[in-house]
């Protein structure tokens, strides 16, 4: 999946390991965001990229062409020897714009560098939340397989043509945060399938009422944290189809993503 961060006028962007079919369909539901991003600078992070698949060219390049026109540049940092003779072979170079020195660049462009997010992902606060729930949700589904990823901050809007998101108000004596649990369709679809051993195609009444389930789980995990009120209600709320995912804290939103055989999904929280 693609991580992003917005870290001042500079949009951040961690390119998974493998950039294949799976990967660039997330990539494409998020284009239009990224496009619309008032920064100076997009910089895709190829630290942790083992392999490109050719098709992958289309959506960087369809990327490439749709800020042509604004002052927004992108550029590609951490791009292996391997990899650089391949997008050379390929003649898609441009395409990328790797370069050899992230902090060089951004100087000889006027682009201001701050390092220092929003909010700490790893701040110790966030840890037994984030524990608390990872370890419900991979019980919920220990029939799917699921492998939780690091956590990063998230400051930008995103959308899903259609998808499923879940959330709740979690009262701590800490302050007020919102969970929320968001799904793309295929991902929904996907994990349903496999927990009931159904085949359905598209998001129904069944799937919103497994996301339920989720919140559940996650409501239940909370009362070992320090809540207000241990015996409150769960009051939740689902949304299905096009979805538009807003960071509701001007800090960002700390994000969770979970991989399964069946797609991605993420768990937020409001820090």
């Amino acid at each position: 999946m693609f991580q992003s961060q917005r870290v001042k006028h500079i949009h951040l962007i961690k390119v998974p390991s493998d950039v294949d079919k799976i990967t660039l369909r997330l990539m494409d539901a998020q284009l239009d965001t990224w496009v619309k991003m008032d920064v100076a600078l997009h910089v895709f992070d190829f630290k942790e990229v083992k392999t490109l698949a050719p098709e992958g060219y289309r959506s960087f390049a369809k990327f490439k062409q749709a800020i042509a026109k604004s002052p927004t540049q992108s550029i590609a940092i951490n791009v292996g020897i391997k990899l650089m003779r391949q997008m050379s072979a390929d003649g898609v170079t441009q395409v990328f714009n790797p370069v050899a020195n992230f902090i060089d660049y951004c100087r000889t462009h006027g682009i201001v560098i701050s390092t220092q997010p929003a909010v700490n992902p790893e701040a110790p606060a966030l840890l037994p939340i984030f524990t608390a729930f990872s370890a419900a949700l991979t019980n919920s589904l220990v029939n799917v397989g699921v492998k939780p990823g690091a956590r990063y901050v998230r400051v930008e809007h995103y959308s899903f043509e259609n998808g499923v998101m879940g959330q709740f108000q979690l009262e701590l004596k800490s302050g007020s945060r919102t969970v929320s649990l968001v799904f793309s369709k295929d991902s929904a679809v996907g994990i349903y399938n496999k927990l009931v051993g159904a085949a359905l195609k598209d998001i129904n009444a069944d799937v919103e009422d497994q996301m339920m389930h989720f919140l559940t789980a996650l409501w239940n995990a909370s009362k070992a944290l320090d809540v207000k009120n241990p015996n409150a209600e769960l009051f939740p709320e689902v949304f299905a189809g096009n979805l538009k995912v807003v960071v509701q804290n001007k800090n960002g939103t700390v994000v969770m993503p979970f991989q399964t055989a069946c797609g991605d999904f993420f768990l937020e929280l409001t820090a």
